[in-house]
């Protein structure tokens, strides 16, 4: 197993759309004992020294580089621009041109909102390498900001035809022959249609498209703006908490609400198995009043939120 180790969920950075807003987590450093440990336990071929507050703040910083770097290949994101350590990648997170003025010349991280597309077309070709994600939602105000689209490419490609049609769902309800029969073509390619939100959320496809137009002209490590295939990026990884403890990624490290659709659910770390194919929440027609997602469930019964996680269908990336 490779292993991504929190140095610290502390943070002297006060990010906009940061999970540290929304959270009551005690602030806590990782002792250096417990990485040299954690190190000759996995001996890992990677190692990510980061998590949800910034690695660079940790008083033992370069000497956990140090020994990290003896044994195996590192990963660092920060938001730290003073900091120029000898790392395999160090990337810099920034929000701002201003802020890349600090760093230009090195690879830097950005998230996606709906206002960003020229600090992203502005940013690549000046900085070494560009790694986008989408922004992880935990609120109804944050959700509204992003650009992607939570149902599948998959799904959007074979329904494109009923967006703006205001009749097909009235005509579906009714029992409508027409209707019926386009939606039973539709289901002989995907197992689920979420037609209300292929009707309700025009507005977010059609956003989702530009960005994914302009992606594909850029030369930047891009997300998916719609879900693809079910990947948990964590499979061959463990995400050691800045307390020590091991869970099976971030996303699961500490509890917290995502919201997704027209629900908010959430997350926490009860019982999750990495390797089941989990189904997608944001193709499901059942998603809005779904008891399962209501009560923290995933279809299988798991108390957990890989269901709708954005890292496994590729619309959020972590450097991993």
């Amino acid at each position: 197993m490779n292993i991504q180790i929190e140095l610290t969920n502390r943070c002297p950075f006060e990010c906009d759309y940061c999970v540290r807003k929304i959270w009551s987590a005690k602030p806590c450093d990782i002792s250096l004992e417990r990485v040299k440990d954690l190190i000759e336990t996995f001996d890992p071929e990677r190692i990510a020294l980061y998590g949800y507050g910034d690695p660079t703040i940790h008083k033992n910083v370069r000497d956990i580089v140090r020994i990290a770097k003896k044994r195996a290949e590192v990963v660092m994101v920060t938001r730290n621009y003073n900091f120029r350590e000898n790392i395999d990648l160090l990337v810099y997170s920034i929000d701002t041109l201003s802020e890349f003025k600090k760093v230009e010349g090195y690879p830097v991280s950005i998230i996606i909102t709906k206002d960003n597309a020229d600090l992203i077309r502005k940013v690549t070709g000046k900085a070494k390498e560009v790694y986008l994600t989408n922004l992880i939602p935990y609120n109804r105000e944050m959700y509204e900001k992003t650009a992607f689209a939570e149902i599948s490419k998959k799904m959007l490609d074979v329904c494109i035809d009923i967006i703006g049609d205001e009749n097909f769902l009235r005509n579906l309800v009714k029992m409508d022959k027409n209707a019926v029969e386009r939606y039973r073509k539709m289901l002989e390619v995907v197992e689920n249609v979420n037609v209300r939100y292929l009707v309700d959320k025009a507005d977010r496809i059609l956003t989702a498209l530009k960005f994914e137009s302009l992606l594909s002209e850029l030369n930047v490590n891009k997300p998916n703006m719609f879900a693809g295939e079910r990947k948990c990026p964590y499979e061959n990884y463990v995400f050691v908490r800045a307390d020590g403890k091991i869970f099976p990624c971030m996303e699961l490290a500490y509890e917290h609400p995502l919201y997704l659709g027209y629900s908010t659910l959430t997350v926490e770390c009860k019982s999750a198995d990495k390797s089941l194919p989990y189904p997608w929440c944001g193709d499901c027609q059942f998603l809005e009043g779904c008891w399962f997602v209501e009560n923290g469930f995933d279809c299988y019964g798991y108390e957990c939120g890989c269901s709708r996680c954005l890292f496994s269908v590729g619309i959020a990336r972590c450097l991993i």
